[in-house]
């Protein structure tokens, strides 16, 4: 691809590995199951270890700048060097990080899952302090172990900006789980970078082009890729994003060691994946919004309601980054506002049954696929109101799904006021 063009994200996604891998003619590129990689026959062709490291450091000193080049480095995928063992680098996920690295703007590092990659950075930057807020509850278990290895003092995100020192960080995660609310990242940089902290920003829930935390001031940024990435909800990666070639050089280092390198098969699926995340992302958070906007009017217009057969004062809230009158959420999100949002029904008995009275809405944990989902969060994260709803929105029409949760909504009205079930799907 031409270094003189600038290339949209759904065509890089499509062709930033052209030419790229042991086949450069292929389309879709193989499935590599090996572990192992025999040595060259020639002995004049074998390098020690030594060698090869000194190979590395001299394609990455090709290049000085922190930029991420948008041609070819090799059609050997390892720059000449010969694979060895797939816990080091393998084909595959060489070639989806060359894929992501042109799609974000930045250096990629993948993982075997989000957790993974959270625990890789934190690990990275081993600070003595983290402030972070409530979010995703799998990112505080991960802290809780390094708390128990290392002493780590755990922060508000509110904390003052005198408790920070240097070396600390700040783990921001926005959109956050499970609302789908935003936080002013540009604020939260200022706030780490006044103390020599660093600010890591969780994007699962608004990968580009939704929005981009480099952008704001953020240093790193984390993603769980068996979420929007992913897409199919078949995947488990994670991937760290740094503009910096000495940190991902430090980053794969740790990762050898540590063994959380993405297996070909998940590297395969991901790559898959990548070619339509453009057209799912964007489609799944405008329809986000438009359910977002029809629930919020459940919540606030009686006659609305009232149109619509479903009891006035059943929604009592509805969260979502589109919802917020806050100024920087528009210019932190220019492509959309996400594709999760959360609402909160009348009591938790009318709450639990909301998901047995939707049809096209699968009750189930995650998100990121191309089937919406929708979960009773009191079911998976013990921290949250057991009045609340996290809905996760796939590709379906729009229109079908405000239609599903429309007579939803009506079936808990009646449930609500009569105290006996109505009808569900399950019925």
């Amino acid at each position: 691809m031409s270094e003189n063009i600038t290339y949209g994200l759904s065509t890089l996604a499509i062709h930033a590995d052209a030419g790229y891998g042991p086949d450069p003619l292929e389309v879709s590129p193989a499935i590599s199951v090996s572990t192992i990689w025999r040595y060259p026959e020639n002995p004049d062709e074998w390098k020690s270890a030594k060698e090869r490291a000194a190979l590395l450091k001299e394609h990455a000193d090709k290049n000085k700048t922190e930029e991420v080049s948008l041609a070819p480095d090799a059609v050997d995928p390892n720059f000449g060097i010969p694979f060895i063992y797939s816990r080091d680098t393998q084909p595959v996920a060489l070639r989806v990080e060359r894929t992501l690295s042109k799609m974000v703007g930045a250096h990629v590092v993948s993982y075997r899952s989000g957790l993974a990659a959270a625990a890789a950075l934190i690990t990275h930057l081993n600070p003595k302090r983290i402030s972070i807020g409530d979010g995703y509850h799998g990112t505080h278990g991960v802290i809780s172990v390094l708390k128990r290895l290392s002493n780590v003092q755990v922060l508000p995100l509110d904390c003052a900006e005198g408790d920070l020192h240097e070396g600390d960080l700040i783990w921001l995660e926005t959109p956050v789980n499970p609302l789908g609310t935003s936080f002013d990242i540009e604020a939260f940089a200022k706030k780490a970078h006044g103390r020599g902290a660093w600010l890591v920003v969780d994007s699962t829930f608004a990968p580009p082009p939704l929005q981009d935390p480099f952008q704001q001031g953020a240093d790193y940024v984390h993603h769980s890729a068996t979420k929007y990435f992913g897409g199919h909800s078949d995947l488990l990666a994670g991937l760290i994003l740094t503009k910096s070639k000495e940190a991902k050089k430090r980053l794969i280092s740790d990762r050898l060691v540590m063994g959380n390198l993405p297996g070909s098969l998940e590297a395969w699926l991901l790559l898959r994946s990548l070619r339509t995340y453009a057209l799912r992302i964007e489609r799944q958070s405008r329809t986000a919004e438009a359910l977002a906007n029809l629930l919020d009017r459940f919540r606030r217009d009686e006659e609305f309601c009232k149109e619509k057969g479903v009891e006035p004062g059943l929604v009592i809230a509805v969260t979502h980054s589109s919802l917020q009158g806050d100024d920087f959420v528009k210019k932190q999100m220019p492509g959309g506002y996400g594709p999760v949002l959360s609402l909160s029904l009348v009591t938790a008995s009318v709450t639990k049954r909301f998901p047995g009275y939707l049809k096209l809405f699968f009750h189930s944990t995650s998100l990121g696929g191309t089937e919406s989902l929708v979960e009773w969060r009191a079911m998976s994260d013990p921290s949250v109101d057991d009045r609340l709803i996290r809905m996760s929105v796939g590709c379906e029409d729009t229109s079908d799904l405000e239609r599903d949760i429309t007579l939803a909504l009506v079936s808990c009205g009646r449930f609500w006021r009569s105290g006996t079930p109505a009808a569900s799907k399950e019925e």
